[in-house]
């Protein structure tokens, strides 16, 4: 692809931008009426998991990644990254280059985490709490703890050792880490 040319080559679509609290948001609107949408209307369609995609030349994107190459210029070299972990958030304050390492870092909590804490598990035969935190392939014992809470501590603090920035603060802990 040459640059983000062909973006603007498309006249379904017409870019706007605001001002919010948070940062510069942009959104992409249909410039005339089509497929049961509406001039003006937000363009595109929200995916099973949240991420907003649109159709541009023929092709389809999403749109965080649009909106990146209209903010800076040029397509995104590697992955974008949600800081706050919502895909459907797409102002630019909130988007953030990213490696697959280090988006992977930024992810929530499984579905069948059965503790409540991320990086925690239970083992019975011990009665202890298991702290372990997965590092270039590796998954890397913390420790053990007699209670979760200890557990979720110690894995928060590597966190932010070893994944700086790109680490995801829990919603659950309350403790200042």
């Amino acid at each position: 692809m040459r640059g983000i040319g062909f973006i603007y080559e498309d006249s379904s679509y017409q870019y706007y931008s605001r001002n919010t609290v948070c940062g510069r948001k942009f959104t992409i609107e249909v410039a005339y009426t089509y497929n049961n949408k509406k001039k003006g209307e937000i363009a595109g369609w929200k995916t099973r998991r949240g991420y907003w995609m649109v159709m541009l030349g023929g092709k389809k994107f999403m749109s965080h990644r649009v909106i990146w190459a209209l903010i800076h210029g040029e397509w995104p070299s590697a992955q974008i990254d949600h800081i706050n972990g919502d895909p459907s958030d797409n102002r630019i304050a909130n988007l953030r280059l990213a490696s697959q390492s280090q988006n992977n870092f930024n992810r929530s909590m499984f579905r069948n985490n059965t503790t409540g804490y991320q990086g925690v598990t239970y083992e019975p035969s011990r009665n202890k709490y298991k702290a372990s935190i997965r590092i270039d392939g590796k998954t890397r014992n913390i420790g053990r703890f007699d209670s979760a809470l200890d557990a979720s501590i110690a894995y928060q603090k590597e966190c932010e050792r070893t994944r700086g920035e790109f680490h995801r603060k829990p919603e659950n802990l309350r403790v200042g880490v």
